[in-house]
């Protein structure tokens, strides 16, 4: 009886094989044969497979584009241009080595007698979100999706290589929307089917997202193309995200912003500045994964010549750069409390009883005034006057040396005061020795700010539109104020709601109309720079998305746990 099961298991297991012909090429899969509209060859001693439905198998896309004699592939973990002698048409079909696609995308590859067996990790379909106009999934690499319109009122979406995270539900049902049923199956091959079963016929519109480990795919289901389009996602318990589409009269613009809820009770604001020290830029997503930061925006302006900053920044009680006239700052202080404001810095050495004012921190020297230098500052210092600098070298509030020269040295974690003409007499009874310290005051006072950013203009004060450009310095008719181009802001509701936002094609003015259009009242708001230095970066998952240009920056305000 043993010896008939023995027979009847060994002709179960060939059964594909004898189906698929004798002169067929069986290619498995998860020990699961793989069908092909176009099935493999042998040439020259190789197998040939059809690259764009064996490359989708493996959980990789294949465009042919516009490229001459190459073709685009994206697998997970990357993404190259395939020579054109690597492929072979075939009935108008381009076929490649086996070989050759399983080494590049990183599968393994076994032979057992004429049958190839192919292993590959399957992508993880984590989370799908639902409301009731649009479907989000997220995964955790990049997949191909093949989307299908079965009906008018039935959407259905493909994904490949794929596999369920347990705790999807199969089935969601939504009591009011456009969207009446979500139905996900797993089918043979690792093929993932989303059925998106609508109420009525509207139009669909789909956007994806792919960085190192993260990957998502979004439908919104809108009645009109021209009508207003949000994409709301709860990122976590705190943080949620929108994305508006919507013409606000001067054009079709899209709008980001991350609404934070009771903020203050579960995170702090702190500036940040490049690794390598002010003088430098970094992307904001750098400085964010440098300090684990749930979310970042950009803040102040800066010399596009040095890196240096430009406005009031100060970080953990020392100030880094002063203000620009009386433009808008936002200070931090100890107990987390923001402040919008437009304040003056007076900056000075303490030394024994008497207060000597400073022009400036961390900036290029100017004839005939006192200049302080931290030691986070890598930029320049000095330009000839023909003359001597006196310089004197802090270290634990206390002077370390005091030297007349030309030339203008630091040593690394020491404080530089550096005086110019005629202002060295205002130094000349400080002492090796002395304690002398760096101190600051602001106006309005506020005592209890420990950090601060600038950039402006003040945008909404107490509810009320604040904007005063001749006020904050700006010139009315200068393209830094009218151009319609990226922007970057902050703002706080009557709730005590934060909102980092950041928009592709406004002005100053536009900015305040989008924030007259927010489901929350805004009760502060200050612009931050704008252009290529717009940028918003979101941690979701384990991975940072990033809104806006994404340029490089000199300031960073990142939003980290209370516990960090």
């Amino acid at each position: 009886m043993r010896r008939i099961i023995v027979i009847v298991a060994v002709i179960f297991t060939m059964l594909p094989m004898l189906l698929y012909g004798a002169d067929s090429i069986p290619l498995y899969l998860d020990l699961k044969l793989l069908q092909f509209d176009n099935p493999p060859f042998r040439r020259d001693g190789q197998v040939m497979v059809p690259i764009v439905e064996f490359s989708r198998y493996l959980g990789a896309t294949v465009d042919y584009g516009g490229i001459t004699g190459q073709k685009l592939i994206r697998w997970p973990r990357g993404i190259t241009l395939l020579p054109g002698d690597y492929l072979h048409p075939k009935d108008g079909i381009y076929y490649i080595a086996l070989t050759d696609i399983v080494a590049l995308i990183g599968a393994s590859l076994h032979r057992i007698g004429d049958a190839y067996h192919v292993r590959v990790k399957p992508v993880l379909l984590k989370t799908i979100a639902v409301d009731m106009t649009g479907i989000t999934l997220r995964f955790d690499s990049f997949l191909p999706v093949i989307p299908k319109v079965i009906e008018k009122d039935l959407f259905v979406l493909r994904f490949y290589n794929c596999r369920i995270a347990p705790e999807i539900e199969r089935r969601i049902d939504l009591d009011e929307g456009k969207i009446r049923n979500i139905i996900i199956d797993s089918l043979a091959q690792r093929v993932v089917e989303v059925q998106i079963q609508l109420r009525f016929p509207v139009p669909v519109r789909s956007k994806s997202f792919v960085a190192e480990g993260f990957f998502s795919v979004q439908l919104l289901f809108d009645q009109t193309q021209s009508s207003t389009r949000e994409i709301r996602e709860r990122i976590n318990p705190h943080i949620q995200h929108h994305e508006i589409v919507r013409d606000f009269g001067w054009g079709t613009i899209r709008v980001n912003y991350l609404y934070i809820a009771n903020w203050r009770n579960y995170f702090r604001l702190v500036p940040v500045v490049p690794k390598s020290g002010i003088g430098e830029l970094s992307s904001l997503a750098e400085m964010a994964r440098r300090y684990g930061a749930v979310a970042a925006i950009n803040a102040n302006f800066f010399d596009t010549a040095t890196g240096v900053p430009v406005g009031l920044l100060i970080q953990a009680g020392t100030v880094l750069s002063i203000n620009h006239s009386r433009r808008a700052a936002l200070g931090i202080d100890f107990f987390g409390r923001l402040t919008f404001f437009r304040p003056k810095v007076n900056l000075f050495l303490r030394h024994r009883d008497e207060r000597i004012t400073l022009a400036a921190v961390n900036r290029p020297m100017r004839d005939n005034e006192i200049v302080v230098y931290t030691p986070k500052y890598i930029g320049p210092i000095s330009r000839p006057f023909g003359r001597l600098y006196r310089i004197i070298t802090l270290r634990h509030g206390r002077v370390v040396s005091i030297r007349d020269s030309q030339f203008i040295t630091a040593a690394p974690g020491t404080y530089l005061i550096v005086a110019s003409g005629d202002s060295n007499r205002y130094l000349r009874d400080v002492q090796v020795g002395d304690m002398a310290r760096i101190g600051f005051t602001l106006d309005p006072a506020d005592p209890f700010i420990t950090n601060a950013v600038s950039a402006g203009p003040l945008l909404i004060s107490d509810g009320i539109v604040a904007l005063d450009l001749e006020l904050e310095a700006f010139v009315p008719d200068s393209p830094l104020v009218t151009r319609r181009t990226d922007r970057s802001l902050i703002a706080v509701d009557r709730l005590g709601g934060l909102i980092f936002l950041t928009v592709n094609n406004a002005n100053f003015a536009d900015l305040i109309t989008i924030l007259n259009t927010l489901p929350k009242r805004v009760q502060h708001a200050m612009a931050l720079d704008g252009g290529h230095a717009s940028s918003m970066v979101l941690l979701d998952g384990t991975i940072y998305r990033e809104f806006s240009r994404g340029g490089r920056v000199a300031v960073g305000l990142i939003l980290l746990p209370r516990n960090r």
